[in-house]
């Protein structure tokens, strides 16, 4: 409030409000509380009472961090013993929860609102993934989805959500629902992607915050693709033109070439980060 004094700021969420989802175990009980669709998910606490509650959620589950991100840390497990003894193993002081695992789908939406009303978004499925499991997808299809849109809209009303998120929902085809995952309440990696795809969503936080009116702006569906895999795609697509898989149309590659610094300084922290974990394990 003392900053707002100062000077413009883009919409923003209550601390609450941000600290119950960017942890997704506060955010589970507020979505079951809120009869908003989400996977069955228990805290994890050693003793009995966790291994009696194991066998009452569905198998497969995968087991999180509350609050890591981009899949670090998730493990997937078919049976409760197994993961019982991964738990004894493996955890200690960190704050993890058990969720029973979807089959189906993930497809994501960004927004940014304003006092729970949605001023703009993106809704993206990917359909290239990296090699580890549980990351961000490198491919993307920015598209239209009533049905994301509708359980988006419910959701960041009911939190009276302001402010940026990314939020990480699955399609249940055993249920036939859309199931909110989590939220990442920051910018996120496919922002290039919706920018794309027409929405620049840090200039219409900025235009929020200044209360100017937004320009006319269009959605337009998208493949975009991140990072280097697009140089990857170019090479296949120029052996075999007739994949549709292949097909993309934008990527990261073209934002690098024109400001490469960014990217310079995002894979020298990167290298750093790996260099540093890599000593504390020889440590």
């Amino acid at each position: 409030r003392k900053l707002s004094e100062l000077t413009s700021l883009p919409p923003l969420p209550e601390v609450d409000t941000f600290d119950t989802a960017k942890n997704k175990w506060l955010l589970s009980k507020w979505l079951n509380k809120n009869q908003i669709p989400c996977p069955p998910t228990i805290l994890y606490k050693a003793g009995r009472e966790f291994e009696e509650a194991l066998f009452k959620i569905p198998f497969p589950v995968l087991i999180k961090p509350t609050q890591n991100a981009n899949g670090a840390g998730i493990e997937y497990f078919d049976n409760p013993l197994a993961l019982i003894n991964f738990c004894n193993k493996h955890i200690s002081s960190e704050e993890f929860i058990v969720q029973s695992y979807i089959n189906g789908y993930d497809i994501d939406c960004s927004v940014l609102c304003q006092d729970g009303k949605i001023l703009a978004h993106t809704i993206q499925k990917g359909y290239i993934y990296g090699p580890r499991r549980f990351t961000a997808a490198v491919g993307i299809d920015l598209s239209y989805n009533d049905r994301v849109y509708d359980v988006t809209k419910e959701l960041v009303e009911r939190l009276n959500w302001s402010g940026i998120v990314h939020i990480d929902l699955r399609y249940d085809e055993q249920d036939k629902q859309i199931k909110v995952l989590e939220m990442n309440n920051r910018y996120f990696g496919s922002l290039l992607g919706s920018l794309s795809a027409g929405v620049n969503f840090p200039y219409l936080a900025c235009l929020s915050g200044l209360n100017l009116n937004f320009p006319k702006f269009e959605f337009q569906p998208k493949r975009f693709v991140l990072g280097f895999i697009a140089l990857k795609l170019l090479a296949q697509r120029f052996f075999n033109r007739n994949r549709d898989d292949l097909y993309f149309n934008n990527s990261t590659m073209g934002y690098i070439l024109k400001d490469p610094l960014p990217w310079i300084i995002n894979t020298c922290f990167k290298i750093y980060n790996k260099f540093i974990h890599i000593k504390q394990k020889k440590t």
